[in-house]
């Protein structure tokens, strides 16, 4: 009798966590496709720096209990050496490890904290799609987030 009872237990805490790993990642994909929907127009300004580079890394996390999802992506320019982390806000999202994009973000030379910036696409099918993006050079980051 107390097995049964043990094993309607087991049961009801399985099924209760299957449905909220479900919901979870039902939130996480309404989430992304409400920001993918987001048309995202690169707009450039004079003090706007355009470089060209490639993706070196791809962090996704999927947070179910804010039914969320973060990308953050590593973007190398070669020109100068320098490794840029990109947060994705809005727009297309499905740029992968070594594909060439063009990072398009603001100068920073006068000490504004505007990380605002935009990742477009180079090649294939994703030329000219473009996401909205926080590009911070990983230099001005407290850690040491990537390393090459």
């Amino acid at each position: 009798m107390l097995r049964k009872f043990l094993i309607k237990i087991a049961g009801l805490i399985v099924l209760g966590l299957v449905l909220y790993w479900g919901w979870g990642y039902y939130r996480i994909e309404r989430y992304t496709n409400n920001k993918e929907n987001h048309t995202v127009r690169p707009t450039v300004y004079d003090d706007s720096i355009s470089e060209i580079g490639y993706i070196i890394e791809v962090k996704i996390i999927n947070d179910l209990w804010e039914g969320k999802k973060t990308i953050i992506w590593c973007v190398k320019i070669p020109k100068t050496n320098k490794i840029y982390s990109c947060d994705w806000e809005a727009g297309f999202s499905n740029f992968a490890k070594d594909d060439a994009v063009r990072l398009i973000h603001y100068n920073g030379s006068d000490g504004n904290a505007d990380h605002s910036g935009y990742i477009i696409g180079m090649h294939e099918k994703i030329k000219g799609k473009s996401a909205l993006v926080n590009a911070v050079d990983v230099e001005d980051l407290d850690y040491d987030y990537y390393s090459e």
